[in-house]
Parts: C-alpha cells; sequence; structure tokens
C-alpha cells in the first residue's frame, strides 16, 4: 500500500491540532514536543533526517489514538465507536489495506521509514494500541483494578510500546531495556498524578485495588467534582515519595552503566526533567 503526503501532512495537522487544542494541553506537552523537535533538527543536520521524521510520525499516530481512548479528542463518537475505531488501526497496523482515513496514511508513512533501515515497529506499536483499548474500554466505568493488571498495561505501553523503539532509534542496546524499567515506572507515576482529577472523572481510575483497601479512599468526591479527600492526599504524598525513589535509581543506574550522551539528554528532556519538577513540587 502507498501513502499519500498530502493526507500525511493532513494526518499531522490533526494530531497537533488534538495535542494543543487546549491550554492545559500545551503545559502538559509543551517539553516533550519541544525535545521532538530538537531530535528532528539535530537529525537533519546529522544527514540522518529520516529518524526524527520516523519519531515523529511514530509519536503522533499513538498520541491521536491516545486521544480517542481518553475522550480527549472526536467528541462526536460514542464509547463503542472509540474502541472500534482503536480496533481498527490495530488491524491496519498488523495488516495495512487500503487507508480509509490520514492517520491510516500516516501509519503507511512511519512504516515505509521504518521498513527503509531494516526493522519493525509492528510489535510496539500494537502494544500501544493495546493499551489504549484497555483504557478505552473502561473509559466512564470508574472500575478499579488490581495493581497487576495495572502495572501489566503499564508495562505495554511505557516499556514495550514506548522505550523499546527508542533504544533502536538512538542505537542502544535492546537488551537495555529492563534498565529504563525504573524511568518508565516514575514517569507513569508522574502521569498518574499529574492527571489524577481529570483521569477520575473521566472514569479512569489509576489507583490500585489494594491503595484503595489500605487508604480506605473515597473516590466519590472526586468523580463529582467536588474535593480532594484527606486520604487521597496521603495516597498522593505516598506516591509522590515512591517516584523519586524510582528516579534516583534511575540515576544511579545511568551512572553505572550510562547510555550514549544523545540518549541522555533525549530522556531527561522528554521524560525525566518534568518528572522530576512535578515530584519534587508536590511532595
Amino acid at each position: 500500500m502507498k501513502f499519500s503526503k498530502k493526507q500525511v501532512k493532513k494526518a499531522k495537522l490533526l494530531a497537533y491540532k488534538a495535542l494543543f487544542g487546549r491550554w492545559d494541553r500545551v503545559k502538559k506537552y509543551f517539553w516533550f514536543i519541544l525535545a521532538l523537535q530538537v531530535y528532528k533538527f539535530i537529525t537533519y543536520f546529522t544527514f540522518n533526517p529520516s529518524k526524527g521524521k520516523l519519531l515523529e510520525a511514530f509519536y503522533l499516530v499513538n498520541r491521536y489514538l491516545d486521544d480517542v481512548g481518553d475522550g480527549d479528542t472526536r467528541l462526536d463518537m460514542t464509547p463503542q465507536d472509540r474502541i472500534n475505531y482503536l480496533l481498527r488501526k490495530r488491524e491496519f497496523t498488523l495488516n495495512p489495506n487500503e487507508p480509509q482515513d490520514e492517520i491510516e496514511h500516516l501509519i503507511l508513512y512511519y512504516k515505509c521509514l521504518v521498513k527503509k533501515r531494516g526493522e519493525d515497529f509492528t510489535d510496539p506499536a500494537i502494544d500501544i494500541v493495546d493499551s489504549i483499548i484497555f483504557d478505552a474500554k473502561r473509559l466512564g466505568g470508574s472500575i478499579i483494578h488490581k495493581q497487576r493488571t495495572l502495572e501489566e498495561n503499564y508495562h505495554l505501553l511505557d516499556e514495550k510500546g514506548t522505550v523499546s523503539p527508542m533504544l533502536w532509534l538512538f542505537k542502544e542496546n535492546p537488551n537495555r531495556l529492563a534498565e529504563l524499567s525504573y524511568l518508565a515506572r516514575a514517569v507513569r507515576t508522574y502521569y498518574n498524578l499529574r492527571d489524577l482529577r481529570g483521569d477520575i472523572v473521566k472514569g479512569h481510575i489509576n489507583i490500585s485495588a489494594e491503595d484503595v483497601e489500605l487508604y480506605q479512599l473515597n473516590l466519590y468526591p472526586m468523580l463529582l467534582k467536588i474535593e480532594t479527600p484527606t486520604e487521597i492526599e496521603k495516597w498522593f504524598q505516598g506516591q509522590a515519595q515512591e517516584g523519586l525513589r524510582l528516579l534516583a535509581i534511575h540515576r544511579k543506574s545511568l551512572f553505572e552503566k550510562p547510555f550514549r550522551v544523545f540518549t541522555r539528554l533525549v530522556l531527561w528532556l522528554m521524560y525525566e526533567r518534568s518528572a522530576r519538577a512535578f515530584l519534587i513540587k508536590i511532595s
């Protein structure tokens, strides 16, 4: 299958429009997008622009799908529409056929870039979409999951889906994926705390059943947008401290077995900088 350059441009515009459609989202994603553009700039001047284009396309596809799954865009969709849309994109990623919309052209585009470099991002792409589908299915349901279920979903999204292709792009040993687990878990903690109220209102409960029982949490005031109960604030503080502990282990690991300078710079700018600043501020 061939992609249309015009449709690829439309898909990028669509994804960026969804990304920066509200001021709170601009603040949320500013540093990540800045790092992405810096990476594109560097790859252009090192005569390897396809790597920057690939990372941007891969990110924008999955960012847009995540927005669909979370209900942050395509407000005309019903919950089942969202699930069906994501299932279609999952199948298209596995078995590309005639693209039906701009996003599928963008999927073909990044798959073409990956193929030219002799690699295949299908597995991490499917891991990410499966995680997004998991969230889409619980949208509005306020289901409280076991810690193991949440961790399995985070592992799909943050480690297998996100970190794994980045290691390949930055020419790092893919077997070092586990070494970035502490950073991935700390950043996930940051995301969960940053988006806690909004996620709970949407029905995404990223607090485990074990913690709900341990802290005797009452989530209904937050569901009703009334207040943040004291018990949740205690849980919040405990999670922030755990996130900082994970970042400290990550720092020690980087010192003992460093990655390439450019890899460290991108990881810090895209992930660690924002997570550390937020967790320190609230701890």
